[in-house]
C-alpha cells in the first residue's frame, strides 16, 4: 500500500510528504478500496470480511495489479479536492472520473 501511497506523491508533486502525510494519504487509498468494494464487490470474492478494515502501509494490496493505477489516480483527486486551489478542482474531478472507469473497465 505504500507504493500506492509514493505514486500518489508524484502526481501530487510531493515527495518529501509537506502537504499530506502518509497518514491522510493512506486514508484516501482505503476510502477508495471502500468504495471498489461498493461498485465491484466481485473484485473482492474470496476476501470474507465483512466490514472493510483499513490497510496498514506495510499491507499487500488486495486487489489484482491492474487496478493499483487507479487507485493511485483516486488518492491523488481526493487530495486535490481537499486542497483544490486555482483551478486544481478540474484535474481531480479527471482523476476521480479515471478511478471510476478503471473500476468499471470503460
Amino acid at each position: 500500500m505504500g507504493d500506492i501511497v509514493g505514486r500518489a506523491r508524484v502526481i501530487l508533486a510531493d515527495p518529501n510528504s509537506v502537504r499530506w502525510s502518509d497518514q491522510v494519504l493512506l486514508g484516501y487509498v482505503n476510502e477508495g478500496l471502500a468504495i471498489a468494494r461498493t461498485v465491484r464487490p466481485d473484485l473482492f470474492r474470496g476476501q470474507h470480511a465483512t466490514v472493510q478494515t483499513p490497510l496498514l502501509s506495510s499491507a499487500t494490496f488486495p486487489l489484482g495489479m491492474v487496478y493499483e493505477s487507479h487507485l493511485v489516480d483516486y488518492t491523488a483527486g481526493r487530495a486535490h479536492y481537499i486542497d483544490a486551489e486555482h483551478g486544481e478542482e478540474s484535474r481531480a474531478a479527471v482523476l476521480v472520473r479515471l478511478f471510476k472507469a478503471g473500476l468499471l473497465g470503460l
